[in-house]
């Protein structure tokens, strides 16, 4: 376990910032593909909501076939998985809305991604400390590349920053992933609440901060 860092973020209340502890880590990697899951996942939603026809029509055509005709648990090329998140990104979801896809996204991930890791916890009693120590099975079953680092603040609160994920450009990218989370957590908490740290997106990541009953 790394030891205790101090807080990257500015503090929100005139407040000196708060030490952290570093509990899961993978050094920044150029992000190769993504799990083909996600985009099935994120399709499957965009059909169910009524959104399909926009969104299709917004797919370039060299990536469409490859978007629309994937199956589940293969990889696809980031460069046509940016293509579907630019899609969705053009429909002006409001962030609200993105998080609502998100977690929708997470309960079916509770059940195919981290089905495995899920199903052991909650058998076990485990809180969400145990997926946001072992983030990288979780990060590693979505993404060939990248890079992540969770830190603790206390006993129910932590911050994911994502690296090297060129998605976070996107608005609906962040939103959902924030929504995805917040399924992850909300599966071993009570309730649970995820939203992205203001200020904190660039084009190659974004810092969720987690908090959780």
């Amino acid at each position: 376990m790394s030891a205790a860092r101090p807080d990257p973020l500015p503090p929100t209340n005139g407040s000196p910032p708060r030490s952290s502890e570093v509990v899961s880590e993978r050094p920044a990697s150029p992000l190769q593909h993504m799990r083909s899951t996600v985009v099935v996942s994120g399709v499957a939603i965009m059909r169910d909501r009524g959104l399909f026809d926009r969104y299709s029509a917004r797919l370039p055509a060299g990536a469409r076939e490859a978007i629309l005709g994937a199956l589940a648990g293969t990889w696809l090329p980031t460069a046509v998985v940016t293509e579907h998140f630019a899609a969705i990104d053009s429909l002006g979801l409001s962030t609200e809305q993105a998080h609502a896809i998100g977690a929708s996204s997470g309960a079916r991930f509770g059940k195919t991604l981290w089905g495995t890791l899920v199903r052991v916890a909650k058998a076990a009693g485990a809180d969400p400390w145990v997926p946001l120590r072992s983030y990288e099975r979780i990060f590693g079953r979505a993404n060939d590349g990248g890079g992540f680092v969770v830190r603790k603040f206390g006993p129910k609160e932590a911050t994911i920053e994502l690296r090297s994920v060129p998605f976070a450009r996107f608005a609906y990218f962040r939103g959902a992933c924030c929504g995805a989370h917040a399924t992850l957590i909300g599966f071993l908490a009570t309730s649970s609440h995820v939203r992205e740290v203001p200020r904190s997106a660039h084009p190659d990541g974004f810092t969720m901060r987690a908090s959780w009953v």
